[in-house]
């Protein structure tokens, strides 16, 4: 799997994209990307056989430098549900051509990405195992541009805190080159 240059993601915004399509893939999958299954081996080490670990089981220092910025984090509100961007990395920041962090998926996301998101993060909520997704946005300018994206549940931190509860979600993507129109017709 090949990753886009710096060059390429500033080609290619979120913001302008006609077209998106996600797929669910089988966690097994991670195994094809570096970055994927450094961040799940991270996590499946901090959790210790429970369900999930908390959010004060994971360090940046657990991840190589090179990893940190396709990583993010989102915190999850209860009743109802929402969720805000609580770190974004650099790349992912890049591929939204916008700095995330303090901003909700409600208010940021276009209607067709939010109509999926938001599903997608209640299941993991409800579920409380790791998600990998298979994001395609096609942009005006005719580029596509695929991800996958490892998103997995941490509870909370503190007395008190429930165990079982997701209260965060750590995010990591894995860019796929772009790809013209024309390549992506003939696909």
């Amino acid at each position: 799997m090949t990753t886009y240059s710096n060059a390429a993601a500033s080609a290619f915004s979120l913001r302008a994209a006609t077209y998106c399509h996600r797929t669910h893939l089988p966690i097994t999958l991670v195994e094809e990307s570096p970055i994927l299954s450094e961040v799940l081996q991270v996590w499946e080490t901090a959790r210790h056989g429970r369900t999930m670990p908390s959010r004060a089981d994971i360090d940046a220092f657990d991840f190589r430098r090179s990893t940190l910025p396709y990583l993010g984090m989102m915190s999850v509100e209860h009743d109802p549900s929402r969720f805000r961007y609580r770190l974004t990395g650099t790349n992912m920041d890049q591929v939204h051509d916008a700095n995330l962090t303090g901003q909700y998926v409600d208010q940021i996301a276009r209607n067709y990405r939010r109509d999926d998101l938001q599903p997608d993060l209640e299941q993991l909520v409800d579920r409380k195992v790791p998600q990998l997704v298979f994001v395609q946005f096609q942009s005006v300018e005719d580029y596509r541009r695929e991800h996958r994206i490892l998103r997995l549940p941490l509870s909370g931190i503190g007395p008190g805190s429930d165990p079982l509860r997701v209260d965060r979600i750590l995010i990591a993507f894995q860019p796929i080159d772009p790809v013209s129109r024309e390549a992506f017709r003939n696909n």
